[in-house]
């Protein structure tokens, strides 16, 4: 190639063999007059790009289009979506780790709650089983006293008056003691009940000690898996076009791993959206092509 043909703005760089096998990449770069040819050469000074055809030696000059020669291999974007989503099924891991533990103390509160349930139950019972039986006391003591006094009667109204009395206290003293026994297999009762419950909130704190060892004990890993998923994004984001790089963030930054998508049928992986001719044609040219509907880095599907 004559120095005359070389372009003039700086220093020729030679870029490597492109294949002109496609005339609708060749149309993208306005290289219809290199459409029909099998190979050339590339020459790129930064700022305009140049085509030899070896068969005859022509040569053309074009400014270097960044929209239309910057291109993301869609092994690269396949890789940093599988990377995205390793990270993010990592971190979700992490992050249930602390809600696993904390469930696992919330059903021991519960369980806590329910034996202390029982015990308030056994406490008001025990209450009432000892105030019946001072009322039963009170009422035999009352019996023996009218009883004494039966013998000291003046009349025979009077004495017929303690009687009807004497009989109405033991009348009375005879459900107190029925209420006292149930009252007392009702505490027998409750106190199965707490030891059951008992026997519960040991197996809640047992689950929740071995939770909590296996979270703290996976946690070190995860914590390395992610590191390692991340060096590894690091290394596979400096592949990513200068110009492009902010998009990929963004996107990134706002959806995560939802950020890219696979195409399927023609359509957006992530919601569906289906991909405009254009949009199709990008992607096969390796271009940036984002989701119209939900705003995802779009790549082609293996």
């Amino acid at each position: 190639m004559r120095s005359a043909d070389r372009p003039n703005r700086s220093l020729v760089l030679l870029v490597g063999e492109v294949n002109f096998a496609t005339p609708s990449l060749c149309a993208s770069l306005r290289l219809r007059d290199f459409a029909s040819k099998k190979q050339g050469f590339a020459i790129s000074t930064g700022l305009a790009l140049t085509l030899v055809v070896p068969d005859n030696g022509r040569a053309a000059t074009f400014p270097l289009d960044h929209r239309l020669c910057m291109t993301l291999s869609a092994e690269l974007l396949r890789s940093l979506h599988s990377l995205l989503r390793q990270r993010a099924e990592l971190e979700g891991r992490l992050e249930r780790g602390p809600r696993q533990v904390a469930a696992a103390k919330g059903a021991v509160d519960r369980a806590a709650a329910e034996v202390e349930k029982w015990r308030q139950k056994i406490r008001e019972a025990k209450l009432l089983a000892d105030r019946k039986q001072l009322d039963l006391k009170s009422s035999e003591a009352r019996i023996a006293d009218w009883q004494a006094k039966l013998n000291a009667c003046s009349s025979n109204k009077e004495y017929q008056m303690l009687l009807e009395q004497i009989a109405a206290a033991e009348m009375a003293g005879s459900v107190l003691q029925d209420e006292i026994l149930e009252t007392l297999e009702r505490i027998d009762s409750l106190e199965a009940e707490t030891k059951t419950a008992q026997v519960s909130l040991q197996a809640m704190q047992t689950t929740m000690q071995q939770t909590s060892e296996r979270i703290a004990e996976a946690e070190a890993g995860l914590r390395s898996e992610i590191a390692r998923v991340d060096s590894e994004l690091t290394t596979a984001e400096q592949h990513i076009p200068g110009t492009l790089k902010s998009d990929y963030e963004r996107v990134v930054r706002q959806n995560g791993a939802s950020g890219m998508a696979e195409v399927d049928e023609g359509a957006c992986g992530g919601c569906g959206q289906q991909l405009s001719l254009n949009q199709k044609s990008d992607i096969i040219l390796q271009k940036a092509v984002f989701c119209q509907g939900c705003g995802a880095l779009l790549y082609p599907p293996e």
